[in-house]
């Protein structure tokens, strides 16, 4: 496959945040052109670069020397690539040299990866004959690199230092040959990414995110175009950039009778497009022609390039429903532009320019970007009715177990998801079994679990065993523990309000904190819940208690109880402010999920004093005391809970611990 490979370190004033690079020099000529896949292969494997599998690749082409680029879009850019590559599990690849955008890219992804502490792989193809001080690497060996040493030849570039992989191509280019952008082996190995068999068989997407450009990044575009990589053209960065931005801005857009568009200019179009060209294109020797009075625009030079840049715009924009060209404008000022931000608009255009659209949302679960699909469902733009029910269940599988809890409520806000047919047993079996999050105590978490689902008799099984029915909750397990005061269950109702409050119980005892509060903010009893809530997290931590290995874990159960209990507080006082009276009401009424337990009981199971204290609550216990007490009912256990008698009165407040 290769007959160098090593690895480089760079030292010099602008290799301070990167220790070392690893390469590989493949053949790029003729029909000993190296295939890309086992490089692709090198890259993945564990006992080579061992680089994780990307979930989107960002491939970044266009100024290589001839770029000028404002402040503030230079930082909107870097903000934007370095947040979309972060969070989306992204490789970044260039063409590797220290200039123009790719130097840029490299700067940014450096200061991702020293200030926020993420590591982005970003990969340079070079081609092999412009590569500064090639001499000097040596096989299976590591070279020492001056990044800030300069070749002093017209096409020689040293490699930018903030690059973690290099893919050297020798395609035959030697360093007097004519400067050229277009590395075709560049676009062979973005196709390969994307026929690659990963994991779960999930096909990862390429965009080209052109930034700048001369004529040689037409090549870079049209190529992308043809394989339907989509291209997001950053406009404000000048040249070819900017002009494909303003020719798309100024298309008139006519749908024809399949649904797509024809795109036409006017003359007036013309005009200004011509004059866009000479604006932008202000250093491009071949649109010139040299006169007796110096150098003039070549009309039918420029002509032909608006040909091309029009030719380009009508095949990326013709497909109504995938289409494959966008701009972004940090400004807001192109109609074209989708979002002001850059990662939005790369991620929206590639999850539109999917021709399925359960590949889209798939994608966008793997980027956790829940508002493109949000905004996608209430524009309309996302049919539905293509994905079945079954991968709608699927998706909300995979949103549940890596706790995408934005993703978790498009789903329900949206109706994509029937709650009460979704929560079966054997659906809340397969999600007890899925592993805690890495920050919860693991060997403890099959134990907890059950034994706070036993204390509180509730179970992960039900008792008659079938399969495919909804789950509901057990009432209290004969045993020693039934008939306590601290038993906790749940009435079966089979329905969408009983599939929230199932798998709201799940998420607190998987340790999935945000899923769990999306869910209560659907249970029909949000106080009970909460409270219900406070008293299974105090359960779980007085287990955790004493175990010098688990302190940490036991602060966070411990935060996590006076969480839930201040949300039922919070609620509890908005309904008082709102309806004292039926407040008053609610303190004793059962709740139907809860074991048609009070929130006065439930309260006291979770040690809420706050709770108790509030003025509410104290009035009904002081008219009960004043009004005489039956201590038979339910109400007096409260007061009498754990042989502790609750003095309260007028001249008493209950704010003591129970």
């Amino acid at each position: 496959m290769t007959d160098l490979c090593g690895q480089i370190r760079f030292f010099g004033p602008s290799a301070r945040r990167l220790e070392t690079a690893q390469y590989i020099r493949v053949n790029g000529k003729g029909d000993r052109k190296t295939p890309c896949k086992p490089v692709l292969e090198k890259i993945l494997s564990e006992n080579d670069w061992n680089v994780p599998p990307p979930n989107i690749v960002i491939s970044v082409t266009g100024g290589a020397s001839q770029f000028r680029f404002d402040s503030q879009l230079k930082d909107a850019f870097g903000a934007g690539l370095v947040k979309m590559a972060s969070n989306s599990g992204a490789w970044v690849v260039t063409g590797g040299e220290h200039s123009g955008v790719m130097k840029l890219t490299g700067q940014a992804l450096a200061h991702c990866r020293s200030e926020e502490g993420h590591s982005v792989p970003c990969i340079g193809i070079c081609t092999w004959g412009r590569v500064h001080m090639k001499d000097t690497l040596t096989v299976d060996a590591e070279t020492l690199y001056d990044s800030s040493s300069k070749s002093g030849k017209k096409n020689i570039t040293p490699l930018d230092p903030n690059h973690s992989h290099f893919v050297f191509v020798d395609d035959g280019i030697e360093s007097d040959s004519p400067k050229r952008t277009h590395q075709p082996w560049h676009g062979e190995f973005n196709k390969a990414i994307q026929n690659y068999d990963f994991e779960h068989n999930i096909k990862v997407p390429v965009v080209t995110v052109l930034v700048n450009g001369g004529k040689g990044s037409l090549d870079t575009v049209r190529e992308s175009l043809e394989k339907r990589v989509p291209v997001v053209v950053v406009k404000g960065s000048g040249r070819c950039a900017d002009a494909l931005a303003f020719i798309m801005d100024s298309a008139i857009r006519e749908m024809r009778a399949d649904g797509n568009y024809d795109l036409t200019w006017t003359e007036a179009d013309d005009e200004a497009i011509y004059r866009c060209i000479k604006d932008t294109f202000t250093s491009e020797n071949d649109l010139r022609t040299k006169t007796e009075t110096g150098d003039i625009f070549n009309r039918k030079a420029v002509e032909d390039l608006v040909d091309d840049l029009k030719t380009l715009v009508k095949t990326g924009l013709e497909s109504k429903d995938s289409p494959l060209l966008a701009v972004y404008d940090a400004f807001g000022k192109s109609q074209s532009s989708l979002h002001r931000e850059l990662d939005y608009v790369v991620l929206m255009l590639v999850f539109r320019s999917s021709k399925h659209v359960q590949d889209s949302v798939d994608l966008a679960l793997g980027w956790n970007r829940a508002d493109i699909v949000r905004d996608e469902l209430l524009s309309l733009a996302l049919n539905v009715e293509k994905v079945t029910n079954e991968k709608w269940a699927k998706f909300m599988d995979k949103a549940l177990e890596n706790e995408l809890h934005e993703f978790v409520r498009v789903f329900i806000n949206e109706g994509l998801v029937d709650m009460g047919k979704y929560v079966t047993t054997e659906k809340l079996e397969g999600l007890y079994l899925i592993q805690m999050p890495v920050n919860a105590a693991n060997q403890l978490q099959e134990r907890d679990r059950n034994n706070i689902l036993a204390k509180y008799g509730l179970s992960s099984t039900p008792t008659n065993g079938s399969q495919g029915k909804r789950y509901h909750r057990l009432s209290p397990t004969p045993g020693p523990t039934s008939g306590s005061q601290e038993d906790l269950f749940i009435s079966s109702s089979g329905n969408e309000d009983e599939g929230f409050h199932t798998l709201f119980l799940w998420a607190l005892l998987t340790a999935r904190w945000e899923v769990a509060e999306v869910l209560w903010s659907y249970c029909r009893e949000p106080i009970a819940a909460a409270l219900a809530a406070s008293v299974v997290l105090r359960a779980w931590s007085k287990r955790v208690r004493g175990h010098s290995v688990h302190v940490e874990w036991w602060t966070e159960l411990k935060e996590q109880r006076r969480k839930w209990a201040q949300r039922a507080l919070d609620l509890f006082s908005i309904y008082y402010e709102q309806d004292p009276e039926e407040a008053a009401k609610l303190i004793v009424r059962r709740a139907d999920h809860w074991g048609e337990q009070h929130l006065l009981k439930l309260a006291a199971e979770s040690k809420n004093m706050n709770f108790i204290a509030h003025e509410c609550v104290q009035k009904h216990l002081t008219e009960q005391w004043m009004g005489g007490i039956d201590t038979t009912t339910s109400t007096w256990k409260v007061y009498c809970h754990s042989g502790r008698v609750f003095a309260v009165s007028r001249f008493f407040s209950l704010r003591s611990c129970l």
